[in-house]
C-alpha cells in the first residue's frame, strides 16, 4: 500500500478553448463510434452501445460489445468485434445478430455482455426464440444450452438460464448458470453454479448436441468454503488460472436468523476454493482497527491468479481496491490495499486532489489495476478512468471528464469527454476499454458515444492525450 501521497509537477493551461492536452501516460484511440460504419458495410452504422465492452490482446479483433445499429431493416442489434479501425476502410467482425439463426436453428433474440480472448474468440450468452437460452462461441458453436445436463456431486440437474460467460486465453469458456430440477441436499436446493467447458479449439459441452468437451462445476450453491456454506453466487471473472467470484455465505443457509456474510473467493482450475476476504474480517490499512465492510462488486483475476476486488472499509469511512497475489495471499499475508478513497490521488493531476467513488477494478497480468473514480480537486469533481501502476505505485489518468477525446480522423471536430460507462475492462496484456459519451465543440450531432481502448506507451496506439484540461 502507498502510505503517502505521490505527485508530479503539473502545469496549468489558462484557456480551455485552446484544447491543448497534456502528455498522456495511456495512449487512447477510438474503436467504434456512433454514426460510423459497422463491419456490415458503410450503409450500416452504430446507433447505440449496450452494456460494457470487453478487450483482449489479439492482433486483429481486440474489443467486443453489443450494439444497436441503423441502416438495415432487419437485425438491428448484434454482437460485434472490432480491430480498432473505425474509419470507412472497414475491419472488424459481426459475431451474431438478432433474428439470425443460432447453432440450434432457433433465432437469437437478446444478447448479454460478450467476452473476448487473446485469439479474438468471442463468447456470449443469448436468449433464443421459443424460450431457448444458451452460451455460444463466435456465434457458430453451442457451448451449453437450456435443458442440457448440469452435473453436481448430488446428481444431475439441467441448465435453466445463463447469467454470464467468459472465455480464457487458453480457450476455456466459463459460465454462471441457474439450474432446474435441482438436487436437494439437507434441505438446500443446489440451483446455482459456475461451470467450465474445456477441451478443443471450439469447446462444446451441450448434451443435447452431442458435445464432447469436458464440463466441470467450479462452485455450486451448497459448497463448503472454510467451514461456511455458499448460499448465493454473485459476479465472477475467469482467466487461464481459474476464477474469482463473490458469494454470500452462512454456516447454515436455511437458518433465517443467521446473518449472511459476503466474501471474495478464488479457485484455481484443479484446486480448491480459497477465501480471500469476508465482510467483518480484518483488512488493510490497519488490521487491528479496520475490516471489510462490503464487497458487492465484481472481482477480477489475472492469468497467474492474482485477484483484484473492491471493498468498503469499516473504520475509515471509505472504500479501497485490494489485490491478492496467490504466492503470498491469503497465506501468509492478507490482500494488499493499492488505492484508498480519499488518500489515493492521480499523480498526473494538479496537487491537492483525491479520488473517491471507486468502481469495481480490472487487472492485467502485470498487476496494473484499472477503475472508474471521481477526482476531487480545486476545480470541483470530475469523473474519469484511472489505472494504478504496480511497478511505480502511481495512479495515472486514462480519461477524464472535460478532457480531450481522441478523434477517428484528423479532420474531425474537437470533442471533450462528458460521461463514462463504468467500470472499465482490462486485458491480460494491459489494454483498457470503456464506453463514453463525448461532446463535440463543433459539428452535428454535438453528442456522440464511442468505445475506446488504451495501451501502454510502447504499444502501436494513436498518440492521443486524455488528461484533463484545467
Amino acid at each position: 500500500m502507498r502510505t503517502g501521497r505521490r505527485r508530479i509537477a503539473f502545469y496549468l493551461f489558462p484557456v480551455i478553448a485552446a484544447l491543448a492536452p497534456l502528455p498522456a501516460h495511456a495512449q487512447l484511440r477510438v474503436v467504434a463510434e456512433t454514426l460510423r460504419r459497422t463491419p456490415e458495410g458503410p450503409s450500416v452504422v452504430y446507433k447505440r452501445f449496450i452494456g460494457l465492452p470487453a478487450v483482449g490482446d489479439g492482433a486483429g479483433n481486440q474489443v467486443t460489445f453489443v450494439a444497436r445499429v441503423k441502416g438495415t431493416l432487419v437485425s438491428p442489434v448484434g454482437v460485434y468485434a472490432e480491430d480498432g479501425d473505425p474509419t470507412d476502410t472497414g475491419g472488424g467482425s459481426t459475431i451474431a445478430k438478432k433474428d439470425q439463426t443460432s447453432p440450434t436453428a432457433a433465432n437469437f433474440t437478446k444478447f448479454n455482455e460478450p467476452s473476448i480472448n487473446a485469439s479474438g474468440r468471442v463468447t456470449f450468452p443469448s436468449l433464443l426464440r421459443a424460450e431457448g437460452r444458451g452460451v455460444f462461441l463466435d456465434g457458430v458453436t453451442s457451448v451449453a444450452l437450456r435443458l442440457d445436463d448440469a452435473p453436481t456431486p448430488a446428481g444431475t440437474a439441467f441448465f435453466e438460464a445463463f447469467l454470464a460467460s467468459r472465455i480464457t486465453d487458453g480457450g476455456d469458456v466459463v459460465f454462471r448458470a441457474s439450474l432446474g430440477n435441482a438436487p436437494v441436499v439437507l434441505g438446500l436446493e443446489i440451483d446455482q453454479g459456475i461451470y467450465r467447458c474445456s477441451g478443443g479449439a471450439s469447446p462444446n459441452c451441450s448434451s443435447q448436441e452431442g458435445g464432447s468437451s469436458t464440463l466441470t462445476p467450479l462452485v455450486l450453491r451448497g459448497d463448503l468454503v472454510g467451514g461456511r456454506t455458499v448460499c448465493s453466487i454473485g459476479e465472477y471473472s475467469a482467466s487461464s488460472y481459474g476464477i474469482a467470484f463473490r458469494a454470500t455465505t452462512q454456516l447454515d443457509c436455511l437458518d433465517t436468523l443467521e446473518a449472511p456474510i459476503d466474501g471474495i473467493f478464488r479457485r484455481a482450475f484443479g484446486g480448491g476454493v480459497e477465501t480471500l476476504a469476508l465482510v467483518g474480517g480484518a483488512s488493510a490499512p490497519d488490521p487491528m482497527n479496520t475490516t471489510y465492510g462490503g464487497v458487492a462488486r465484481p472481482p477480477a483475476i489475472t492469468n497467474d491468479g492474482t485477484v483484484a476486488f473492491w471493498s468498503s472499509i469499516t473504520g475509515v469511512g471509505a472504500a479501497g481496491l485490494f489485490v491478492c497475489d496467490p504466492a503470498t495471499c491469503p497465506v501468509p499475508s492478507m490482500p494488499t490495499l493499492v488505492a484508498q478513497e480519499g488518500t489515493a490521488d492521480a499523480s498526473d493531476q494538479p496537487p491537492n486532489n483525491d479520488l473517491i467513488r471507486f468502481s469495481a477494478p480490472a487487472i492485467s497480468d502485470a498487476g496494473d489495476v484499472a477503475f472508474h473514480a471521481t477526482l476531487v480537486g480545486a476545480s470541483g469533481r470530475l469523473k474519469g478512468i484511472f489505472v494504478y501502476r504496480q511497478g511505480t505505485g502511481l495512479i495515472e489518468t486514462v480519461a477524464l471528464k472535460d478532457g480531450v477525446a481522441p478523434k477517428v480522423d484528423a479532420g474531425d471536430p474537437d470533442a471533450l469527454f462528458r460521461r463514462f460507462v463504468a467500470p472499465p475492462r482490462m486485458s491480460a496484456g494491459g489494454r483498457i476499454t470503456f464506453q463514453a459519451t463525448v461532446r463535440r465543440v463543433l459539428g452535428s450531432p454535438r453528442m456522440r458515444r464511442a468505445v475506446y481502448v488504451s495501451g501502454s506507451p510502447s504499444a502501436a496506439f494513436l498518440d492521443v492525450a486524455s488528461d484533463a484540461l484545467s
